[in-house]
């Protein structure tokens, strides 16, 4: 192949490339591809009333389902959601409510977590679907530490 013919091949295959790469950035502009509008998209919440709710917030110590996510991020942002702290000889218990359900199989929503940090229990961890669950499991984990000692 001559010199002619190689410099052809290596442009047409650039030219080739650049379509590609011209389609594959198109496809990350999706208000060029959409033929609707897509700001109305950018408020929609990830959950409808008519579908499970996966946020939730507490009203006092009761978990309440939340369907829009700015109002979830608002709470999220400045609530107080630890359920009970506990220092037993340098190993830390912590108990918080987590605000989105962490449950696998979806029966029941598992909605707070306590989780211990050192010792021989590190990284343990238990969650809980309600409130008053977690203060007992919290207290069980406790004892769990103690008794590790």
């Amino acid at each position: 192949m001559n010199t002619k013919a190689r410099n052809r091949a290596y442009f047409q295959r650039r030219k080739k490339d650049k379509l590609l790469f011209k389609e594959f950035y198109s496809a990350l502009q999706p208000k060029k591809r959409c033929n609707f509008p897509i700001e109305p998209l950018l408020h929609y919440s990830i959950s409808t009333p008519t579908a499970p709710a996966h946020l939730y917030v507490l009203e006092g110590q009761t978990p309440k389902p939340v369907y829009d996510v700015i109002e979830w991020a608002k709470y999220y942002e400045t609530a107080d959601r630890i359920v009970k702290q506990t220092m037993i000889k340098g190993i830390s218990i912590s108990t918080v409510f987590l605000g989105m359900d962490y449950g696998v199989l979806g029966i029941q929503p598992l909605l707070s977590e306590t989780m211990v940090s050192g010792g021989a229990q590190d990284f343990y961890q238990k969650r809980y679907s309600t409130w008053e669950e977690a203060v007992e499991g919290h207290q069980q984990v406790c004892e769990l530490v103690i008794e590790s000692l």
